[in-house]
C-alpha cells in the first residue's frame, strides 16, 4: 500500500476564533464571511480517514471537520 492524501477543511465555531490557535493545535496532533483552514495531510492508505477527521474535530474551537478531497500519491 502506499500513501494516500487528504484535502481537510476545518471550520472555525466563529469569525472571533484565533485560527492560528486552531492551526497550532492541529499541527501538534498531526461559509459566510467565515475563514477556514485548509490542510494536506498525509497518511498510509490502509488508515481510516475518520481517524483523522475524528481528532481533528476534537481540538477546541473547531466547529466541524471535512474531507475535500482524497486520493493516492504518487512518486
Amino acid at each position: 500500500m502506499g500513501l494516500a492524501i487528504l484535502q481537510i477543511r476545518i471550520m472555525p465555531e466563529g469569525v472571533d476564533t484565533n485560527l492560528d490557535e486552531v492551526k497550532k493545535h492541529v499541527e501538534h496532533n498531526i461559509a459566510f464571511g467565515l475563514r477556514a483552514l485548509e490542510i494536506f495531510v498525509g497518511i498510509d492508505e490502509k488508515r481510516d480517514q475518520s481517524e483523522v477527521e475524528d481528532s481533528l474535530a476534537k481540538i477546541e474551537h473547531v466547529s466541524s471537520v471535512e474531507v475535500l478531497d482524497y486520493r493516492r500519491a504518487f512518486g
